[in-house]
């Protein structure tokens, strides 16, 4: 039982150290929801009946299966009033970079739009935005820590509009 809660104390220890903001709203939710299950357990008085090992080891796993699906945040401002006169995505900066990026896209008139992480082998890596947006300047971070080191594109395409930018991440 000891290894089992002591492997789970770390676990909840780490998870506090964790900033909300930089991680997806539904994966933190997952988060928070598994770390206070594994706290009851960890509070809980056992008997013969109730196995303890087997009940802290269950919390760990399902604590340790929400912390490795965490997906990083992406955070969208409107960068300026004026609405753009074209279409653009801009080079992201600073390129390279090792974890987090900010890229600026233009649009001219409300659109439905797909801004997208793509490898260089055209296979499709995250989704950063998708569907109907406002004419407007936007800035959007990018956390790229779960990326290896290389090359990728970032492709905004708008209506039938496409532009594509390298991002180099460098560890």
């Amino acid at each position: 039982m000891g290894r089992f809660y002591n492997d789970l104390d770390s676990l909840l220890t780490f998870v506090e150290v964790l900033r909300q903001e930089d991680y997806s709203p539904d994966t933190w939710a997952n988060v928070g929801i598994a770390a206070e299950r594994a706290r009851e357990a960890m509070s809980r008085n056992y008997s013969y009946t109730t196995s303890a090992a087997d009940t802290l080891e269950s919390a760990f796993m399902a604590l340790k299966r929400a912390v490795e699906a965490l997906q990083p945040a992406t955070s969208v401002k409107i960068a300026g009033h004026r609405i753009p006169e074209d279409f653009s995505l801009s080079q992201n900066f600073p390129n390279p970079f090792n974890s987090v990026t900010t890229l600026n896209y233009h649009l001219p008139a409300r659109a439905e739009v797909s801004l997208k992480i793509i490898d260089l082998r055209g296979r499709e890596l995250a989704v950063l935005r998708q569907g109907l947006q406002d004419a407007g300047r936007y800035e959007l971070r990018l956390d790229g820590s779960w990326l290896p080191s290389g090359t990728y594109l970032c492709q905004l395409r708008v209506g039938e509009r496409v532009a594509t930018r390298k991002l180099t991440v460098v560890k």
